[in-house]
């Protein structure tokens, strides 16, 4: 639930969703950690099923049984990574996620594009900002 909970503020916080005029007010303030009610009958029934183990931590991990059905679903994507490559597989992934938006987005006609120029720049000067840190800039 923390993790859950985690992800969530940085996903608000990277996508200034507080901030954006289109949210509904009432969601600004809306809690972005599940509820152990709706958490730990998942977590039981996936015991249940042998897909994940409780380990001594109080977490859980998947067994075999999990990762296989993991790698079926989602690829074999963290499979063979070690924990201390997982940042960097997870940025090189959220760069392609990126590019293929980027690459709908080419498509798109400009009429349609325009009504989004603010976001477009606002996103570009981002993207720039991040590049010029790479050299020190």
């Amino acid at each position: 639930m923390d993790a859950i909970q985690e992800h969530q503020e940085k996903f608000h916080k990277m996508h200034n969703i507080s901030k954006n005029k289109h949210i509904n007010h009432s969601m600004k303030h809306h809690s972005s950690r599940p509820s152990p009610g709706s958490v730990y009958p998942i977590l039981k029934k996936m015991v249940d099923e042998g897909l994940i183990t409780k380990v001594d931590d109080g977490k859980y991990e998947l067994t075999d049984k999990g990762r296989d059905i993991t790698s079926k679903l989602f690829g074999n994507i963290r499979q063979n990574i070690k924990p201390k490559e997982q940042g960097a597989f997870a940025v090189k992934n959220a760069l392609i996620e990126i590019d293929s938006y980027v690459s709908y987005l080419e498509d798109i006609k400009n009429e349609k594009l325009i009504l989004h120029e603010e976001l477009i720049d606002d996103i570009c000067s981002r993207m720039n900002n991040i590049r010029d840190s790479i050299h020190g800039d």
